[in-house]
């Protein structure tokens, strides 16, 4: 079995070199097979350059597309890739790549799934949670779209539908794309990440989340959401999600 992780990159030079650091640390030191999967996703500072001096130390592949296409573009890239290399039993965990998802609970999330869970979610909504360095407006925004999912589109024990920070069993991925003619993911903003947990979990129920902290005091550089955008693309979600 092998653990791939799925990161979208852009403009991260700084942030992902702290992140990748993680990961190896995590991992050096148990007898794990795993494998970093990197989308460039048309990066114009020194990510290829931090990249390459990575994949010498550990286990990676980068992904390059020559212009910024968007997150859910780059994810779309990541998880088309992890398919067509890896079997169903491997393990998918996305994360953010700017540090505001420490890697310091991958291991915890891939116990779950092997305890017989397909999807395993980073939840900022449990007691033992922690959010850092997030502003009161950004945190009325993600409580607001939290309350909003649970009422028109809940999902058995589910509270954190909007972080990215989650692991799936591979054979989970390639149902999604298979029950949806290839369309798994069509958002191209940030509400890519709300479309993946709708759409997967009606491949499965076996859904649950642990604690995590989000460490948005590490991030280095300004936010890529762009707010307004992520608004409208999520209430339209949120509008198709019955029919999904």
């Amino acid at each position: 079995m092998t653990i791939y992780f799925c990161l979208p990159a852009y403009n991260e030079e700084e942030s992902i070199k702290e992140l990748l650091e993680g990961i190896y640390d995590q991992f050096r030191d148990v007898e794990e097979d795993y494998k970093v999967v990197v989308v460039n996703d048309g990066s114009t500072d020194k990510t290829p350059r931090v990249l390459e001096y990575f994949s010498y130390l550990i286990p990676m592949e980068i992904l390059e597309h020559e212009k910024n296409e968007g997150l859910g573009s780059a994810l779309n890239s990541g998880l088309k890739y992890i398919m067509w290399k890896g079997e169903d039993d491997d393990i998918v965990i996305c994360m953010d790549s700017d540090n505001t998802h420490r890697p310091s609970i991958a291991l915890k999330m891939v116990e779950n799934i092997r305890k017989g869970n397909d999807i395993v979610i980073a939840s900022r909504y449990l007691p033992e949670s922690k959010v850092v360095g997030v502003s009161l407006f950004r945190l009325f925004f993600s409580y607001s779209a939290r309350f909003f999912f649970q009422l028109l589109a809940p999902i058995k024990g589910v509270k954190d539908f909007t972080c990215g920070f989650r692991a799936f069993r591979l054979s989970v991925i390639k149902a999604s794309y298979q029950r949806y003619n290839g369309k798994f993911i069509t958002q191209k903003g940030f509400a890519c990440t709300d479309e993946i947990l709708l759409k997967s979990s009606r491949v499965t129920d076996k859904i649950i989340e642990v604690p995590f902290t989000l460490r948005y005091d590490l991030k280095k550089n300004p936010s890529k959401l762009k707010l307004a955008t992520t608004i409208k693309e999520t209430l339209k979600l949120l509008w198709k999600s019955r029919k999904l």
